[in-house]
C-alpha cells in the first residue's frame, strides 16, 4: 500500500498576517523571493512563505508556470505580454496587476518555446 494519495492538490499554503491560507495555483500570478524571504502574489494580496523557490518550480511544473528569473516563478495563464528592456532583457506584464516582472535574457528563448512564438 503507498503512502501516497491518489490525487493531486492544486493549492499551495502562504502565510498572511496570523493566517495559514490555501491559494489555488490559478490565483497566483508570481512567486518571488528577495533578501532571503519568499512571497507568493495574487490579484489582491501578498502572501510569504517558508519554502524555496525551486520547491514551488518542481511543485508548480506542468501547470504553466515559468522560471523568468533567478528570483521568479511566474505563471504564464495570467501573463499579458513581455516587451524589451536595456541589456537584452525583458518587462513582463500581467492582465489584472500592475507588476512588471524581469525576463532574464537567457529564458527568453525558452519562453518563447513554450509559448510557440518563432
Amino acid at each position: 500500500m503507498s503512502n501516497e494519495a491518489d490525487y493531486k492538490l492544486e493549492f499551495i499554503c502562504g502565510a498572511y498576517e496570523d493566517d495559514i491560507v490555501l491559494i489555488k495555483f490559478d490565483e497566483i500570478f508570481y512567486i518571488e523571493t528577495s533578501q532571503r524571504k519568499l512571497f507568493i502574489q495574487t490579484e489582491t494580496r501578498r502572501y510569504r512563505s517558508n519554502k524555496s523557490l525551486e520547491f514551488y518550480d518542481k511543485k508548480l511544473s506542468g501547470y504553466g508556470f515559468f522560471r523568468s528569473h533567478k528570483s521568479y516563478l511566474v505563471n504564464l495563464n495570467k501573463l499579458k505580454g513581455f516587451s524589451p528592456r536595456i541589456n537584452y532583457t525583458y518587462d513582463m506584464y500581467f492582465e489584472a496587476i500592475e507588476d512588471v516582472i524581469p525576463l532574464s535574457r537567457h529564458k527568453l528563448k525558452q519562453l518563447k518555446t513554450s509559448l510557440n512564438i518563432d
